[in-house]
């Protein structure tokens, strides 16, 4: 019985605690259906190649259940670098491509010259928002849309866009099936058919905020978990990281809430992938000036009281296995010297 049949998942725990999720089968079936129904003339008759692992739900669904149910083989290999990639060859198939924000974004990395596999015609891109730089270097070079899907464990895929082209929207369109509004709280809720609906209740609340447009689509504008309290005031942790990212020697910014052992006393720290500019920056004038600009630069938007008290350089940011953030990594790269602290 296909509802009453199900899978247990599990959160992948980069918010926090992991958490099991049931899927009856009837959830995942409505649910391919769905996908193959909205994206299925993209793909045509080609080969599945995904650089996320089947332990996600999304790397589960795109890499192994839906070639599986829509007749198409996929590569069994996860390549983790761009030159791991299958270099095809004449007669090769078709292939679609299914990665994630780590990946796609260093197509549009300064120096990068990343081709797409060969005979690529769809790209697909989940667990994270990709930055719309990255979709239209991608559109440029490739020239290929990508399309990123909106989702949780919990709700399943919610919904999609591409944000290059003539169908560029920054909006995301719900797919089929599943209807969005957003609480007073201005989160977003789902009821959708790809969620165990004993447990659900017929609505889901997302971990997200987000506002519903009068034609169905929505935005989303961050996670809930990433408003916080500094010194009282509340702030939006995704705000500043967009702000820190609009600094011109700044390739990419994550924060982190950190405590200085007295309760309620929390700070936030800032960990910072610098571009050429800024790592010239950084050697030339040191740490403290480099952290001196870049509070003077969030100045003009936060309280004082709220902005990073400590600032931390790095390569790259850590990811977990799935591509996301990992927050526990984030906020270890505190607990580490750092020469004179900035």
């Amino acid at each position: 019985d296909s509802g009453r049949t199900a899978l247990w998942l599990y959160t992948s725990g980069s918010a926090g605690g992991r958490k099991g999720v049931p899927k009856t089968l009837a959830n995942i079936g409505e649910e391919l259906a769905a996908l193959e129904g909205t994206f299925g003339t993209r793909l045509g008759a080609c080969t599945v190649l995904s650089t996320v692992s089947h332990q996600h739900i999304y790397g589960l669904l795109f890499r192994l259940f839906w070639p599986l149910c829509s007749g198409r083989p996929f590569i069994a290999e996860t390549p983790l670098l761009w030159d791991e990639l299958p270099a095809g060859g004449a007669g090769s198939s078709p292939v679609c491509l299914v990665s994630s924000p780590a990946h796609l974004g260093r197509v549009c990395s300064p120096g990068a010259e990343i081709s797409p596999p060969p005979g690529c015609r769809a790209v697909f891109s989940s667990g994270a928002p990709l930055a719309a730089e990255a979709a239209l270097a991608i559109r440029r070079r490739w020239h290929l849309p990508v399309v990123e899907v909106f989702g949780s464990t919990e709700t399943g895929g919610v919904g999609w866009r591409v944000q290059s082209g003539p169908e560029a929207s920054s909006l995301w369109t719900p797919l089929p099936g599943v209807k969005v509004s957003v609480s007073r709280g201005c989160r977003l809720r789902v009821s959708s058919p790809f969620a165990s609906r004993p447990l659900s209740g017929g609505w889901c609340a997302m971990g997200d905020r987000g506002e519903l447009k009068p034609d169905g689509s929505f935005a989303a504008a961050g996670r809930v978990d990433r408003i916080v309290k500094i010194a009282g005031k509340r702030i939006s942790l995704d705000e500043m990281e967009s702000r820190l990212t609009g600094h011109p020697w700044v390739a990419e910014a994550v924060l982190a809430v950190l405590e200085d052992g007295a309760p309620g006393r929390s700070f936030i720290g800032a960990l910072l992938v610098l571009n050429r500019a800024g790592k010239q920056y950084l050697g030339s004038g040191g740490r403290l000036a480099a952290g001196r600009e870049f509070r003077r630069y969030l100045a003009g938007h936060f309280e004082a009281v709220t902005l990073p008290r400590y600032f931390r350089y790095a390569d790259s940011v850590p990811r977990n296995s799935q591509g996301k953030i990992s927050r526990a990594d984030i906020a270890g790269t505190f607990c580490q010297p750092a020469g004179r602290r900035s």
